[in-house]
C-alpha cells in the first residue's frame, strides 16, 4: 500500500527507520510512505489539525504507472524521497481529502485522484528507479540471511527481523516465500537442520550437544524437525 500525508496545521516528526532519515511535516508538504516503509510517526507539542492521509492500492498504482509508461515487469517504481514540498500539490490533496471526508465513495473521485497522483509519480520518480524494486528485494533478502545465518543458535523471530532489517514483517514474509519458497522461520529450521547434519558427523558430539549447538531448545524438538527434513531421526542417521 502507498500512503501519502499531509495537513493542515501543525507539525509531525516522522522518523524513516531503513533509511535513518528524520523528516518533518509540516503545512504545504506532502510525505510519502512507499510500500512497506517502516517509519514512526510523532505529533509535536503544537497541535496538529487536519491530519489527512491516502491509501493508495499497489496494483492500482502500478495501472497508473503503465499508463505513463514509468514502469517494467508490473513492478511498483519507488519515490526517490518522502517529502514533498509544492504548494500547488499539497492544495491538490488537501482539496482531495476533504472531498472524501465528506463523502467516503472512493470510486467519486478516482479520475480526480488519478490525475493528482500522475502528477507525483511524473514529477518524483527518476528513470533510474525502473530496478529499485528488486534491488530493495535482494538487499532485504541477502541482509536477512546473513543475519539468521550469524545466530542459528537463536529463536529469531519476525519481530527481530523486522527490526534488525527496517522492513514491514509481512513484506520479510512475501519476500522469503518468493525467493526460497518458504516462510522465514521454515527457511531457518532448515539451515539449523543442516547445521545440525555437519555437527552429527562429528561422532564425538552427542545429540543433546548437536541440538543445543543448532538452536533447538530441546532433544525431542529437534528429532522431530530432523526427521520431517531427512526421513530418519538423528540416531538413524548416525548409524548410517
Amino acid at each position: 500500500m502507498l500512503s501519502i500525508s499531509c495537513l493542515e496545521n501543525g507539525k509531525v516528526n516522522i522518523d524513516f527507520i531503513k533509511e535513518n532519515t528524520p523528516e518533518v511535516l509540516l503545512k504545504n508538504k506532502i510525505a510519502i510512505f512507499n510500500p512497506y516503509q517502516v517509519h514512526c510517526s510523532k505529533e509535536s507539542e503544537i497541535k496538529t489539525i487536519g491530519y489527512y492521509t491516502l491509501y493508495l492500492d499497489i496494483k492500482w498504482c502500478i495501472n497508473l504507472q503503465k499508463k505513463l509508461n514509468i514502469t517494467q515487469d508490473n513492478q511498483f517504481m519507488l519515490f526517490d524521497r518522502n517529502m514533498i514540498n509544492n504548494q500547488c500539490e499539497y492544495e491538490t490533496l488537501i482539496e482531495i481529502c476533504e472531498k472524501i471526508q465528506k463523502n467516503s465513495n472512493f470510486y467519486n473521485f478516482e479520475k480526480e485522484i488519478a490525475k493528482f497522483i500522475s502528477s507525483l509519480f511524473s514529477a518524483n520518480i527518476p528513470k533510474e528507479s525502473k530496478q529499485l524494486f528488486n534491488k530493495i528485494d535482494k538487499s532485504l533478502i541477502s541482509l536477512a540471511k546473513e543475519y539468521m545465518l550469524d545466530n542459528l543458535d537463536e529463536n529469531i523471530s519476525l519481530e527481530d527481523l523486522s527490526s534488525y532489517t527496517g522492513y514491514n514483517s509481512t513484506y520479510i514474509s512475501r519476500i522469503f516465500k518468493k525467493e526460497f519458497g518458504l516462510s522465514p522461520h521454515a527457511f531457518m529450521v532448515n539451515e539449523k537442520i543442516n547445521r545440525s547434519k555437519n555437527l552429527l558427523l562429528d561422532n564425538t558430539n552427542t545429540i543433546s550437544y548437536v541440538a543445543s549447538k543448532s538452536g533447538f531448545y530441546d532433544q525431542s524438538h529437534f528429532s522431530r524437525n530432523f526427521k520431517k527434513l531427512f526421513a530418519s531421526s538423528p540416531n538413524t542417521f548416525l548409524i548410517k
